[in-house]
């Protein structure tokens, strides 16, 4: 009877036990399915948030930081690589006024040397680079995201970034960019609905009117991969301007108007004064398109600013065997919307259809 009597025990012992197997198991499967579905909320493939258009004519969003959620603000800018805000420790009525401030408890850890960065007309003065904790914008979240928290922002209307240009020539120490620290592989810019929308996949279909190949400006001295397209022809208050140089067109909606580079701007009729300009492309279609800008188009809409400023570029050749203009929101705007696939190097010029 003792050998029954012990196997008894032993089966009852045994079914115990994988009863709690079993219900470990069913927890660590709950648990994994529960930590599957919140990484999905938190990293949706698409989120879209709304964009404000601020004094001066640059459009903002929001995103926070930190356990807290602090919000912070930053003018959208396809222009420039980097998320960055103001100097810590500052209040409502100091530097970081209407764009939020960083404090300590929002970062891990300093993540590189502080720089010195320069944006076209803005100059930022010493920057510190920081991981920061629990980044997010709109659904999307992101930990440990290194973002620039600057000290000295100089230039008019100058503010903090969030800046939409994926690859940088780390070869040269520049620092992450934002959106080279995630797998957001496209993004739009809708002016009529006044949207930025960033996605893991791609917001451009190449067979659609108005989609243009972008070029690679690194091999030329440029510092990031901008969203530069070559320009068949540039027109300045109605005349063609002659040149055997290459145009290259950026971009960029951290610009109100256009910037163009200084030889550029003294060998046409752009230091003469300009009231209309307009840019020929050639689209993956092989059929033409025009963007451009003027004042008749800029008086329909107060807050649009048509102003063509010369500015040095600090790259080999440029003014001299190539050209450059950055095609701002005074010219983005009258198209609609901007969509930017980053991975496959192309962008869209267009309204969009909902």
């Amino acid at each position: 009877m003792m050998p029954r009597r012990t196997f008894a025990l032993s089966c009852a012992s045994a079914s115990a036990l994988a009863t709690r197997r079993d219900a470990s198991a069913s927890d660590t499967l709950r648990a994994q399915y529960a930590d599957a579905f919140e990484a999905l909320r938190r990293n949706a493939a698409t989120t879209t948030v709304p964009m404000t258009l601020e004094r001066g004519g640059a459009y903002a969003v929001e995103w926070t930081l930190g356990d807290a959620a602090r919000t912070l603000r930053g003018v959208v800018d396809t222009g420039s690589p980097f998320l960055t805000s103001q100097r810590r420790g500052c209040d409502a009525s100091g530097a970081g006024a209407g764009w939020g401030c960083v404090e300590a408890e929002d970062v891990r850890f300093e993540a590189y040397d502080a720089t010195f960065e320069t944006y076209g007309l803005q100059a930022d003065g010493r920057t510190s680079w920081y991981a920061g904790k629990r980044a997010t914008l709109g659904s999307l979240e992101f930990e440990d995201l290194v973002f620039g928290v600057t000290d000295d922002v100089r230039g008019r209307d100058a503010a903090p970034f969030v800046g939409l240009v994926k690859y940088t020539n780390r070869e040269r120490g520049i620092r992450p960019s934002f959106l080279q620290q995630t797998d957001i592989a496209s993004f739009a810019l809708d002016f009529e609905r006044e949207t930025l929308t960033l996605s893991r996949d791609s917001l451009v279909d190449e067979s659609e009117i108005g989609v243009l190949r972008t070029v690679d400006l690194r091999s030329i001295g440029a510092p990031v991969y901008h969203y530069a397209t070559p320009c068949d022809e540039l027109w300045i208050n109605g005349e063609r301007f002659e040149t055997s140089k290459p145009i290259y067109v950026v971009f960029d909606s951290g610009t109100t108007g256009m910037l163009v580079d200084r030889q550029l701007y003294e060998d046409s009729d752009f230091h003469l004064g300009t009231y209309q300009t307009h840019m020929k492309f050639t689209d993956t279609n092989g059929e033409t398109k025009y963007c451009g800008s003027s004042l008749r188009t800029c008086k329909l809409s107060e807050d649009c600013l048509f102003v063509v400023t010369p500015i040095d570029v600090p790259w080999p050749g440029c003014g001299d065997d190539f050209h450059i203009v950055f095609a701002g929101l005074s010219v983005l705007r009258n198209q609609g919307a901007l969509v930017v696939d980053a991975e496959r190097g192309l962008v869209r010029l267009g309204r969009l259809v909902a």
